[in-house]
This record gives structure tokens, sequence and C-alpha cells, in this order.
């Protein structure tokens, strides 16, 4: 089934008017919001680089945060489960003394580990502190 209605053709267009002088875009609007848009591309490029040298700077800063946040996470589980493990009593039988020594070493090594890696979280946001504080001056 074949159609054989043509498409209509379609409308012609109307010609454009010319503009006036003065007319665009940028001459309609208010003195200050030309001002503000109009500034110097220099300006502009300067502001961008600032804010990528800002994110360069912060992008290392937030990744060591996350891994460190991420390591905690798994150490304060293994921490809890060791301390569940030295809660029970027979672990404290004459049998048991040898474990009871390496497992009070693992407590030991986590502890100090965890210490060492939250002192790190601290002076990595207290780092990221300092850069937006440099940023809102």
């Amino acid at each position: 089934a074949r159609k054989s209605d043509p498409k209509p053709a379609a409308k012609p267009r109307k010609p454009r008017k010319p503009r006036k002088p003065g007319s665009s875009s940028a001459a309609r609007r208010p003195a200050a919001a030309r001002v503000a848009s109009d500034a110097p591309l220099a300006d502009r490029v300067q502001a961008a680089a600032e804010r990528q040298a800002q994110l360069a700077a912060r992008r290392p800063l937030l990744k060591e945060a996350e891994t460190l946040e991420r390591k905690l996470a798994g150490w304060q589980t293994e921490k809890d489960s060791l301390d569940a493990r030295l809660a029970d009593p027979a672990l404290y039988a004459d049998s048991g003394k040898a474990l009871l020594a390496d497992l009070l070493k693992r407590q030991a090594e986590l502890a100090a580990g965890m210490e060492a890696a939250e002192l790190r979280w601290l002076e990595v946001h207290e780092a990221l502190d300092a850069l937006d504080a440099g940023v809102s001056d």
C-alpha cells in the first residue's frame, strides 16, 4: 500500500527584520550586569586556575582521609573481635597461654596502628580546613 499523497510544502519563512544599532542583548542589560559578565578574560582565567589549584591540592588529602577511614573501620572490627575473644575466661587457662600472648600482642599492634592513623586523619582534616580557610579569605 503506497501513499500517493505528497507531503505538504513547508511554509516560507518571513525574512528577519534588521536589528537596530545598540539592540544586542549585551546593550539591553543593565550596566551592573554588563560589568560582571564582561570582566576581562584574564581575570576569569586566573580565577579558574586558582579553583583548579585548590581542587588539585584537596584531592590527595580527601583520598588519604577516605583510605584512613576504611582502614580504621577494618581495624576497629578486628579489635572488637579480639576484645570479645579476650573476654573469654577459658582463654586464661594454662593451656591457652600461647594463644593469649598472641592475641594480646595483636591487640597492642592494632591499638598503636589505630592511634597513628587517627592522628594522621586529624592532620589531613586540619590541612583541608586550612585550604578551605584560605579560599574564603
